[in-house]
């Protein structure tokens, strides 16, 4: 189990589940401890924000797998389910949440209408996360395995193993050829 010290979100914060030897630097945020379960050996660096917003599920709902690390100012907020794989690596300034605020009715304010119903996102096993993406699962996403998510990317898609996605919204650009043993580039037409 980590150790704490006074200052230490560890020991200020009721977490769902901890593992062990993990790392939580100076100014992160955390909202919802209880529904946040963090594996052996994650670091969630300065500045970083884990959210899970209440009223739509209970239990864990926002899973950091072991290995793992989180970025500054990295956002990662869950209303359902946002899972994150082991060994994945989340850079400065990403945005990850399964949810989306309601604007249905045009008539009102949009901070008046709440939240849309939430979906999920799972982000497989040695994920890399680029700098500034943002990772929309709304209405569900998948990132496979061994995905990589170029920097600033728009990811509202599910993302298959061992793939490149980049731009806005995220297009596959390359793929890993288990046949030929390296990554070749993917042809749009």
């Amino acid at each position: 189990m980590a150790t704490s010290r006074p200052s230490d979100p560890l020991a200020t914060h009721p977490f769902g589940a901890l593992g062990r030897s993990i790392r939580l630097e100076p100014g992160l945020r955390i909202e919802g401890a209880e529904g946040i379960a963090l594996g052996d050996r994650v670091t969630i660096d300065r500045d970083a924000w884990l959210h899970v917003q209440h009223g739509f599920a209970d239990g864990l709902r926002l899973t950091i797998g072991s290995d793992s690390y989180v970025g500054m100012r990295a956002c990662i907020t869950a209303a359902r389910r946002v899972e994150l794989g082991d060994w994945s690596y989340v850079a400065h300034h990403t945005y990850i949440t399964d949810h989306n605020h309601a604007y249905a009715d045009p008539s009102r304010p949009i901070a008046h209408q709440g939240l849309a119903t939430p979906g999920y996102v799972v982000i497989g096993k040695s994920v890399w996360v680029g700098v500034g993406a943002a990772l929309i699962g709304a209405h569900g996403l998948t990132i496979g395995d061994n995905a990589v998510i170029g920097a600033n990317a728009v990811v509202i898609d599910d993302v298959p193993p061992a793939t490149v996605v980049a731009g806005n919204p995220a297009r596959p650009v390359k793929r890993f050829d288990f046949e030929r043993g390296t990554w070749v580039r993917v042809e749009h037409g």
